[in-house]
């Protein structure tokens, strides 16, 4: 029994020591989503620049407070406050000098340049009527924002109509309105995320304590067990000793009768010390039979919660690392397999190509046919990359309407033949939406590694050819 306790405290070590592995990564992916949440916000907040004098300031506040992170009560709690104030001051209309500041320092400024948003929709201080971007443009670049971050599953269909209505024409009212709903569902999906770590840190503190209650039982049974040792040795040496005492004392007696009382009081102080001996023994074994099953209880308990948590965690890091419009890898994705191709590529000495792949006159598409249809072109493309690859071929959505190839063992030649089919199957296939019919074309610049090459100099070159293709008049494939 010791040493199947002993073998089972060693198994949930080695498991123990994986969660923490996986908690590790976990708290990476979810500083990777705050430091991509901040980003979206502050560039929000930026584009929103000059839309009204009164909320500049509250803007400028929340810009400083996300380069510090998110990462502590305090700065949570500065950031809901000035929230709270951004609201309140959007529906009074009050100045700015009758707001009370949250806490910040940063110097007022009162004269700003009017913002993205606000030169879009021609409000600034002190002018009504200035020039408009295209609405397209702004949608655009929000669209591609919301659709770099990853958002947890339960916030995919507030995400799905978010994505929809900037995809929309709207008046100024409807895409303010769309503006403060994105902000909201970012701050909401972060503290999501933070939870989720809070309760994974939570079960691996519990587990870590489960561990130790474990690792107790396990010192009590080998205690137990170095216990009964003597106790054992000592049983034996007394009934030795009593046989030795039984056959000196029938060897100096002279009478019968002498001989079998002899006899019998010997035996029954025997059979007595067996008795009592027996008792511990069975005492023993059924506390300690006892203590095994509550054990092996908790064992099955905790692999329970362990399988659960490891499937949760398989979960999240799929989801982390893959588009979910497209369902491919995603850049984070990339990171990570090219952190592995490269030591791979320069031990073995194999060829490696990588392809870096651009939608032809996307823009074009959407601002003709909506974004709904430029989504449709990203899937189908998505579909004939990854339609003819080998297992230990990689395609991922590098961002936007770009993706990268990486062909493990292919040649320069072999390369060129995988990338002009792809980009054939691409032109000759095209869709309808809306009844229209839509066009697609791909361009793509490929390298192979050199010796000495990183994978920075690779994806340059890559990325050099193709920008020729496309100056050449795209729907093509050139070799950087």
């Amino acid at each position: 029994m010791t040493e199947s306790t002993t073998k089972d405290a060693e198994q949930w070590r080695k498991k123990y020591s994986k969660l923490i592995a996986e908690l590790d990564a976990s708290s990476e992916r979810t500083a990777l989503n705050e430091k991509q949440l901040c980003r979206v916000i502050t560039r929000l907040t930026l584009a929103a620049k000059g839309f009204d004098r009164s909320l500049d300031p509250h803007l400028s506040d929340i810009r400083n407070l996300l380069k510090k992170g998110l990462n502590n009560e305090v700065s949570r709690g500065k950031l809901d406050q000035l929230s709270d104030r951004l609201l309140r001051c959007d529906e009074s209309g009050s100045n700015t000098s009758s707001v009370v500041d949250a806490g910040s320092e940063v110097q007022r400024d009162q004269e700003q340049k009017p913002g993205l948003i606000g030169k879009f929709l021609g409000r600034s201080t002190g002018q009504k009527n200035q020039s408009k971007l295209d609405s397209n443009t702004i949608r655009g670049a929000m669209l591609d924002l919301l659709k770099e971050y990853n958002v947890p599953e339960q916030f995919s269909d507030s995400f799905q109509k978010l994505c929809s209505h900037l995809g929309e024409e709207a008046d100024t009212k409807v895409f303010r309105s769309v503006v403060e709903e994105t902000a909201q569902l970012l701050v909401e999906a972060k503290d999501s995320m933070l939870n989720e770590q809070q309760e994974l840190e939570e079960f691996l503190t519990h587990l870590t304590n489960e561990l130790g209650e474990l690792g107790r039982h396990t010192i009590d049974a080998n205690l137990a067990e170095k216990a009964t040792s003597p106790k054992r040795d000592s049983y034996e040496n007394l009934i030795v000793d009593q046989f030795e005492d039984l056959r000196e004392k029938t060897q100096k007696a002279t009478e019968l009768d002498q001989l079998q009382e002899l006899i019998k009081y010997q035996l029954d102080l025997i059979a007595s010390q067996v008795a009592s001996n027996t008792e511990v023994e069975t005492k023993w074994h059924k506390d300690a039979e006892a203590k095994f099953e509550a054990l092996t209880d908790r064992v099955q308990q905790m692999e329970l919660e362990t399988g659960d948590l490891r499937s949760k965690l398989r979960m999240a890091h799929n989801k982390a690392f893959h588009d979910s419009l497209t369902g491919l890898p995603n850049r984070l994705a990339y990171d990570e397999r090219i952190a592995q191709e490269v030591p791979r590529w320069q031990r073995f000495n194999q060829p490696l190509s990588m392809l870096v792949w651009d939608v032809d006159h996307f823009k074009s598409i959407n601002d003709r046919f909506g974004h709904s249809a430029g989504d449709m072109v990203l899937k189908k493309v998505s579909e004939d990359l990854a339609r003819d690859i080998r297992q230990t071929d990689f395609v991922c959505r590098y961002g936007g309407e770009e993706f990268v190839m990486l062909l493990p063992g292919a040649t320069s030649e072999a390369a060129w033949k995988v990338a002009e089919n792809v980009r054939t199957r691409i032109h000759e296939r095209g869709f309808h939406s809306q009844g229209k019919r839509i066009e697609m074309s791909i361009s793509c610049g490929m390298s192979l590694f050199e010796s000495g090459d990183t994978a920075e100099q690779v994806f340059d070159r890559a990325d050099k050819a193709l920008y020729k293709a496309k100056t050449q008049g795209r729907n093509q494939c050139v070799v950087g």
